[in-house]
């Protein structure tokens, strides 16, 4: 049986941030030989202004948007402890899964997705995983330390906002680094004859550039894994703006 991204969040899939400095530290002066303003200064003080208005800005479903039909890898071995952390700002886009061997051995594969966060918000862009913007926080629970995502937008598949609030919460344990944010899911069969829950971790890698990039190589041990695996693929991805179909043929 295979749960996606999109059930564990329902486990989950992030900013870029542009700066402006002078080398001195200070905004420029007016020049007191003549009571004239330099008009360069001028712009550059409006320049800051709107990095510093883009950067406070709220994450939208536009923020991060992006379209794709690339996989991951599900390996086997024993998914990790959680062991909490700080979760650095930026994207953050699936690299592999690993749960136990010898569980769900038609599981070889998982739909990519991204995870972006910033000033205590986070965006999952809408064809993958949550499919909502909202607030996250940490916290420790039974598991552990948690990562608790609470949605409040929907967002669609090519970045536009849904017509209902989202309003849902998804709690999982996690593990984060500078580099690096694992998600740890437990799935649950159904079924008369349904074995035990068992753990999945989600495994992201910190990614704030090209996120339609495959991985280097398709590897043979649990490491970054975005691959096409299928006849047709499609990528693309935009900030700020929605992504028009077209890029993005083979998906709907």
């Amino acid at each position: 049986m295979r749960i996606a991204p999109a059930a564990l969040l329902a486990c989950f899939s992030i900013t870029f941030t542009a700066c402006s400095s002078s080398s001195s530290g200070l905004a420029p002066q007016p020049d007191a030989s003549d009571g004239s303003i330099d008009s360069d200064a001028s712009v550059d003080d409006a320049n800051i202004a709107d990095t510093r208005a883009e950067a406070a800005a709220p994450l939208a479903c536009t923020s991060r948007t992006w379209c794709m039909d690339y996989s991951v890898k599900a390996f086997r071995g024993t998914p990790p402890v959680a062991a909490g952390g700080v979760i650095a700002e930026g994207t953050y886009r699936l690299a592999y899964t690993l749960e136990p061997a010898g569980i769900d051995p038609d599981y070889l594969t998982e739909q990519a997705a991204l995870l972006y966060f910033s000033q205590g918000r986070f965006e999952a862009p809408g064809q993958t995983g949550f499919g909502a913007v909202g607030t996250y926080s940490t916290s420790t629970g039974a598991d552990g330390p948690t990562l608790v995502l609470q949605g409040t937008t929907n967002c669609q598949t090519f970045g536009a906002q849904g017509s209902s609030a989202s309003g849902a919460t998804r709690t999982s344990p996690f593990s984060a680094t500078a580099t690096q944010l694992t998600i740890i899911g437990t799935v649950t069969p159904l079924g008369p004859e349904a074995g035990a829950p068992w753990k999945r971790a989600y495994v992201y890698f910190k990614n704030d550039g090209d996120v339609c990039a495959p991985a280097t190589s398709d590897p043979a041990s649990a490491d970054d894994s975005f691959f096409c695996r299928v006849a047709n693929c499609a990528c693309a991805q935009s900030s700020g703006s929605l992504i028009t179909p077209a890029s993005c043929p083979f998906i709907h």
